[in-house]
């Protein structure tokens, strides 16, 4: 395609536009989205502001189980913070670890049965993944074992597991039990924090000794996550009880200082606060996003961003000013600008189920 521009002084914004409208280069990567997605056993790399797919990434063989293969179902993401790591759990057997310069997968590390929700720490030393232990083909025998609810700790110099957390045994018909949601970590990498999806309990973990520290007693039954506040005072836990709450923990004492009832009885199925700490966003199981202040505990929006969808995940651009939001049933991830409450942009995306979101290496 030609083009040819008469005016002898143009703006550099009128430039910048001239040539991206005339096939010239597109904005700068100021950041890169690794998305999850569950029905392709694929990990799809983003470019963003450009909003470009830039690699997908086989997870694993097939997202159907044989007698010869073991299916994969990319479930959670997670990136080290210098970028150089992409860490995916599979919902399967095991976490992938796939090196962001190449794009391609060098490890694979068994973890359980069933690895969900994934948290690095800050050093980008450790990752800390919700499974299951002592699964029924591991532990069966004669005195039949229960699942362990449990949290599995990688090293990522040498992406092998270093500790195991058993925080419970798994719900049964019998008897109520554990069934592990969410992870989150401390700004200063002391604390990980993981919910319970069928009780009311939050476990504080010592990430020195790898040890509980604290059981949180909430009122509300059954958390979608938990994320934590960008200062590292407030744990934010997203209950899917009826009505839907998010509780506000506070992290010196580990009590519940606030409840923040949701506008609806729609279960929220994620919870992630801002990069400023300002607002916690929280997906809905029926196509809507709350968003919270912080500061006034209190639900300033509701967007409804696909009704009658589920919403799986949201995660920010660097500067705050989008939020990409997932949703797996549409196969987008929905670009929303954060100062506007209105949504700017669509992604495909084979059933995106989550979100991780670094700066370019």
């Amino acid at each position: 395609m030609k083009c040819r521009v008469a005016l002898s002084v143009v703006s550099l914004l009128g430039l910048s536009l001239i040539l991206t409208s005339c096939g010239g280069s597109s904005p700068a990567t100021t950041a890169i989205i690794y998305v999850a997605q569950s029905q392709s056993h694929s990990l799809s790399v983003i470019n963003i502001p450009a909003d470009n797919t830039l690699a997908s990434i086989e997870i694993g063989n097939s997202s159907v189980g044989s007698l010869n293969l073991t299916p994969s179902y990319p479930t959670g993401v997670a990136v080290t913070p210098d970028g150089s790591l992409a860490y995916v759990t599979d919902a399967s057997t095991s976490v992938w670890v796939v090196g962001t310069a190449s794009n391609s997968v060098i490890a694979k590390i068994a973890a359980g049965s069933d690895p969900e929700a994934i948290a690095i720490t800050p050093d980008g030393k450790s990752a800390y993944v919700t499974s299951i232990t002592c699964g029924l083909l591991l532990c069966s025998g004669p005195d039949n074992p229960p699942q362990l609810a449990s949290v599995e700790v990688i090293d990522t110099a040498s992406n092998s597991l270093t500790a195991t957390i058993t925080i419970g045994n798994l719900p049964t018909v019998q008897r109520p039990g554990v069934l592990l949601s969410g992870v989150a970590i401390s700004p200063d990498g002391n604390r990980a924090y993981v919910s319970n999806g069928q009780g009311n309990q939050i476990w504080a973990l010592d990430t020195a000794s790898n040890q509980v520290l604290a059981t949180i007693p909430t009122a509300e039954l059954g958390f979608a996550g938990v994320s934590i506040s960008a200062d590292g005072s407030r744990l934010y836990a997203a209950s899917i009880g009826n009505p839907s709450v998010v509780d506000v923990i506070d992290t010196k004492s580990d009590d519940v200082v606030a409840s923040i009832s949701l506008p609806s009885s729609e279960p929220p199925t994620q919870i992630r606060v801002t990069p400023d700490g300002s607002h916690a966003y929280v997906t809905g199981d029926n196509g809507h996003l709350w968003v919270i202040d912080t500061t006034t505990n209190a639900t300033v929006a509701t967007i409804p961003v696909s009704f009658g969808n589920s919403l799986l995940d949201v995660a920010f651009a660097p500067d705050g000013t989008r939020a990409y939001i997932a949703c797996g049933n549409t196969n987008a991830i929905y670009v929303l600008d954060t100062a506007t409450y209105s949504i700017v942009g669509q992604i495909a995306s084979s059933y995106p189920r989550a979100l991780a979101i670094a700066r370019p290496t």
